[in-house]
């Protein structure tokens, strides 16, 4: 019986160990993650002062400050020292692209001159313009991807936002690359996450972004098997859509959830910041209005499926002007805990929480959150 209880008093603290890295996660209101960035400039003490208020998960966007100081780690670092002394529970994270090369960190500096990942004819593949990717089967990348990794802790960051997890396995690319090579680089990928784990070492988090349990073969699927969680990025708009497309969202949030991992759910309104024209027709203040009128919808989709250490993103971009500084009623209210899981009919699912009961029709868009 001794023996027994020593070894569940083991177990039970490697758990503790392993989720007191995790950010703060309560039930008693809607559980929130903020992320974003300012390419211009550092956060202002205002700017500031919201984030450490409203937020104790933080990741800080690539290109932090860079127009300011160069490189994006000078901001970064600024941004997260700020804002723990402002708010010391919060965890704040590095934005580190697993696969392209978004450029503008120092640590862009020693990269390896041969690492950069060519086509079958020889040529450089380039995303978005002139972006190039990160080739994991040359000799060095791996190893400066996962030490500038553990760089950025000194940066006082809480470990890393592992971006772009599945772009080597986009149509383009396979036809440039070819299957076995995009297989290569796939596990060079998953164990450079292996090697960075072990240089964060047991205090740091990993967010991947990119897990869909319902594709058999995704690379997120592996991986998450490393990180600590994942961000679901195009998880529901308000404008609704492709039903199916929804509900395997949900039932991965879930998934990840009750899996221990840390989710972040990221809702949209029916904008972002690719709707260029349409953002440039409306003032600020009417694009603020719109994402305030057509939260609901996101909202009910994400507290169906919410487990422990899952988080609430909704903005309409990933900039310091899209929408993380607004904020929204129902994120005071009081939520309290599930009294169990959702209950689905169809299209529909229902779940109750202490103070809240919520509707949501995933096939016509509807949604309700009766606050108690």
């Amino acid at each position: 019986m001794k023996a027994l209880f020593f070894a569940l008093l083991f177990f039970s603290c490697l758990s503790f160990k392993a989720q007191s890295k995790y950010p703060p996660f309560s039930w008693d209101k809607v559980p929130v993650y903020a992320h974003l960035g300012n390419l211009s400039n550092d956060f202002t003490a205002t700017e500031l002062d919201f984030l450490a208020e409203h937020f104790d998960f933080i990741t800080i966007e690539k290109g932090m400050a860079k127009r300011k100081h160069g490189v994006t780690e000078i901001g970064f670092q600024n941004a997260a020292t700020e804002i723990k002394k402002r708010n010391p529970k919060a965890k704040v994270l590095f934005y580190w692209n697993t696969t392209i090369n978004v450029g503008g960190y120092k640590a862009c500096q020693n990269f390896p001159k041969e690492g950069v990942l060519r086509g079958n004819d020889g040529k450089e593949v380039n995303i978005f313009g002139a972006n190039t990717f990160y080739d994991y089967t040359v000799s060095g990348v791996s190893s400066w991807w996962s030490d500038a990794a553990k760089q950025s802790v000194s940066l006082s960051s809480d470990g890393i936002f592992a971006d772009a997890i599945n772009k080597f396995n986009n149509n383009n690319r396979r036809k440039v690359l070819g299957v076995e090579k995009i297989d290569k680089l796939n596990a060079g990928l998953l164990n450079t996450l292996r090697d960075t784990k072990n240089k964060l070492g047991n205090n740091n988090l990993i967010i991947q972004n990119g897990l869909k349990y319902y594709e058999k073969e995704s690379i997120g699927l592996k991986s998450i098997n490393i990180t600590d969680g994942a961000m679901i990025e195009h998880f529901v708009t308000a404008e609704g859509g492709d039903k199916e497309h929804i509900a395997h969202n949900i039932e991965s949030l879930i998934k990840g959830g009750k899996q221990g991992k840390v989710m972040v759910c990221k809702a949209w309104p029916s904008f972002d910041w690719r709707d260029k024209d349409f953002i440039k027709s409306k003032t600020y203040e009417q694009l603020a209005q719109i994402a305030k009128d057509e939260i609901t919808f996101p909202l009910a989709c994400f507290l169906v499926a919410a487990q422990k250490y899952s988080y609430f993103c909704y903005t309409w971009g990933y900039q310091n002007n899209t929408g993380t500084y607004n904020w929204y009623s129902e994120l005071d209210k009081p939520l309290g805990k599930p009294l169990g899981d959702a209950k689905r009919n169809g299209w529909v699912y229902t779940r109750e929480f202490a103070n809240a009961s919520v509707f949501v029709d995933i096939e016509h868009t509807k949604a309700k959150i009766d606050w108690k």
